[in-house]
Order: structure tokens, then C-alpha cells, then sequence
């Protein structure tokens, strides 16, 4: 069985590869973006905080950072994921998740020949796992 917190990224991973995906989405990727892709979206987890809830309930924090890659203007990319997860229509649910906190944006240009940018869209996902279990919350 999947920990809560796999569950988390993939809840994630699967509403910004919904249909039509505006990229590649890769969950916590161990390389970076090919040369030959024009835009990729890389989500990875944070260090996840506990607290305590009612009897029988853990509360989780989990930091996620969605980092959109463009070769070009990236701004067109960060606004789809963000919409996504944020806007009129998102329903992230599951995995126990209670809701979504917006925390910030990072912003990285490479100077390289390639051109890429990234947008590192931040936030925090709170859900909840039953006490003495990393299970999520049924």
C-alpha cells in the first residue's frame, strides 16, 4: 500500500496531467529536462510536518513544489498548472488531502544555449493519515 504522502503527489501528478496536459508531468525526476522537450512539469515533495488532531487522526503539512520548465516564455505553463490547482474548477481531493495553501513562486532563468525558464509554483497540501499509520486517510 502507498504512504500518504505518494498518494499526495500523485493526486497532484494526475489534475496536471489531466486532458489535455498542457506537458510532460514527471513525479520527483532524478534528471533534468531533455534538450529535445520544449516544456516539462517536475513535482516534488517536501519534508512533511506533523501535528496532532482529533483522536485517531494525525495532521500532515507536505510542502509541494511544481516546477515548470519552458524553453522560451514559461509564463503561459505556470499559469495552466496553476489553474489546475488553484483556480474556479480545481478539485484536488483524496489521499486524505483537506486543502491547498498557495506559499509562493521561485523564479530561475538559465543563461544557458538552450533558453530554458522555470516558474517554481509552491505550496502546502494539508491532509490526514489515522493515528500510527502513514496510510491515507480512507
Amino acid at each position: 500500500m502507498k504512504t500518504a504522502f505518494k498518494s499526495v503527489l500523485d493526486t497532484i501528478v494526475a489534475a496536471l496531467s489531466a486532458y489535455p496536459a498542457p506537458a510532460e508531468v514527471v513525479a520527483n525526476p532524478r534528471h533534468s529536462v531533455p534538450e529535445s522537450r520544449q516544456r516539462q512539469i517536475a513535482v516534488h515533495l517536501g519534508n512533511s510536518k506533523a501535528s496532532s488532531g482529533p483522536l485517531g487522526v494525525t495532521r500532515w503539512t507536505t510542502p509541494i513544489v511544481v516546477e515548470c520548465y519552458a524553453r522560451g516564455d514559461v509564463d503561459e505553463l505556470l499559469d495552466s498548472a496553476w489553474r489546475r490547482l488553484f483556480g474556479p474548477e480545481a478539485r484536488i481531493t483524496g489521499a486524505g488531502i483537506e486543502g491547498l495553501e498557495q506559499d509562493g513562486i521561485d523564479w530561475d532563468y538559465a543563461g544557458s544555449r538552450t533558453d530554458m525558464e522555470c516558474a517554481a509554483l509552491q505550496f502546502l497540501v494539508r491532509h490526514r493519515t489515522p493515528t500510527h499509520s502513514l496510510t491515507p486517510w480512507a
